[in-house]
């Protein structure tokens, strides 16, 4: 179970611990994402994961779905937990794996076209994400719990733009390596500076412009895909556009005889035969301001700028 709260603002630490796994200081203490330890039962043919309290039934389980208080905010601040449901399968079938059974990702049921019923069709109403005990704080009016109102970020790049030294951000990775710039240990990849990436955006939607790393909109991006589940185009297809659904992990949008290793970008329809980088808008690489990130060896600092 994976639960999400708002970060101290600042380049924190990891929870210094005795030897017995006790807290010795929570100053500077990566808080982010924390997930409950599975304990698996090898008597029982299933598990689950919860929030706080988990119900059985049909040989199936199913964790509860419970929201969370983000950390010093107001009740209209919080995020919804991931309610899933997993069963076993018989020894018989498929050597016992366990598969997933339900979820509520993406809070609605996936509406699929006239092609066969094959083809899916995504619309953002269709992953709302308030309830009717929250339409009048959020502003979407009419929400119910049966059909709720379209989700909209907690920040927009105009408010992003209003105060840009405290939304910009900087990308750090950890070298172990000779190649590394003044071969240092640790070294900072790129910069953010929220008006300078969001100068050339398409007017349909803002993406991030690409850089001559190829490590933000690139690795760091699957950093945010792996970290939080609120960066997939699943749920929020209104953040992509059709002409990057052929892009996947395998077409990176690079091209391969550019020495500069750029990104090719957007590609017109002329050119839909070359793949097409997978991009957020700028506004989701910084729904979690404040937060601090490992992953491998990549360190992500959001909320602070390091020059």
């Amino acid at each position: 179970m994976v639960y999400y709260e708002q970060l101290q603002r600042g380049l924190g630490l990891p929870q210094q611990r005795t030897e017995n796994g006790q807290n010795t200081s929570t100053t500077g203490a990566m808080f982010g994402l924390k997930v409950k330890d599975a304990q698996k039962d090898d008597q029982k043919s299933s598990e689950y994961l919860s929030g706080e309290a988990g119900s059985q039934a049909g040989g199936s389980t199913q964790g509860t779905s419970t929201t969370t208080q983000r950390r010093g905010s107001s009740n209209e601040n919080k995020v919804k937990v991931l309610q899933v449901a997993m069963k076993k399968k018989s020894d018989s079938e498929d050597n016992g794996q366990i598969e997933l059974e339900t979820n509520n990702l993406a809070n609605a049921p996936i509406k699929r076209g006239s092609n066969n019923n094959q083809q899916v069709q995504l619309k953002a109403d269709d992953f709302g994400t308030t309830s009717s005990s929250e339409s009048g704080q959020s502003g979407t009016q009419g929400s119910t719990p049966s059909n709720p109102g379209p989700w909209t970020p907690w920040l927009t790049t105009e408010q992003i733009h209003n105060d840009p030294a405290k939304f910009a951000a900087s990308i750090l990775i950890l070298y172990d390596a000779p190649y590394a710039r003044n071969r240092t240990a640790i070294d900072r990849v790129d910069h953010l500076d929220p008006k300078v990436m969001t100068a050339n955006y398409p007017p349909s939607w803002r993406t991030p412009k690409w850089n001559h790393h190829g490590l933000w909109d690139w690795k760091a991006r699957d950093v945010l895909l792996q970290t939080t589940g609120f960066f997939n185009p699943r749920r929020h297809p209104e953040w992509f556009d059709g002409g990057q659904t052929v892009a996947d992990n395998e077409k990176t949008g690079f091209d391969v005889d550019n020495s500069e290793n750029t990104k090719q970008g957007f590609q017109k329809e002329a050119d839909s035969d070359k793949s097409a980088p997978i991009a957020l808008p700028f506004e989701a690489y910084f729904a979690n301001i404040g937060n601090l990130t490992w992953f491998g060896q990549a360190l992500l600092v959001f909320g602070i700028c390091l020059s």
